[in-house]
């Protein structure tokens, strides 16, 4: 019953994408720059990848070592008062808790693919960057790279930035899971 839920929520999210892609085939195909649109497509898809595997690899690893090393007892005050088991009440809900960590370390990758095949047209500026031939007067770089490479380093940044952050909650509710605060 989830399931179904769970192909819901994903066609309606993906709905709005096909429509523009196919609104986008047509009229490309139209103008005539079919090859333009091949680009564009394939590399939304090559970002969309690559944005979920960068959020997923960062969320998986932090789980994964935040699992291990939230087994190991640690120490209260000396050994002898070593806490090695978790809460009572949080050791029966940890199968469907756990279970709920991987679903969102899931779904945070889709939506960092989501985000990251909207940015295409950056990384594609990115990679055929022009010079305008003028220098800012502050840092003497090319208005160029303002228009074509700053975008793109900005949305690395945010990438990184939301991988970070939501690793950083993923690794605090393992913890918590294993009673470990």
């Amino acid at each position: 019953n989830i399931f179904v839920y769970i192909l819901i929520f994903f066609g309606i999210s993906l709905a709005g994408r096909v429509t523009n892609l196919v609104t986008d085939y047509y009229w490309f195909i139209a103008t005539g720059f079919d090859a333009v649109f091949r680009k564009m497509f394939f590399t939304e898809i090559g970002m969309g990848v690559a944005g979920a595997m960068v959020m997923w690899g960062a969320l998986t690893l932090n789980f994964f070592a935040a699992r291990r090393i939230s087994r190991k007892p640690f120490i209260l005050i000396e050994p002898e008062t070593a806490f090695a088991a978790p809460l009572p009440e949080m050791t029966e809900f940890k199968p469907v808790l756990m279970a709920l960590l991987t679903g969102a370390i899931v779904l945070a990758g889709f939506f960092a693919g989501q985000w990251s095949a909207g940015h295409a047209d950056t990384f594609l500026k990115f990679v055929h960057a022009g010079s305008f031939g003028v220098n800012d007067p502050l840092f003497n770089l090319d208005v160029g790279f303002y228009v074509f490479k700053l975008p793109f380093y900005r949305y690395v940044y945010h990438l990184m930035l939301a991988a970070l952050i939501v690793s950083a909650i993923v690794t605090a509710a393992v913890y918590a899971v294993n009673a470990r605060f």
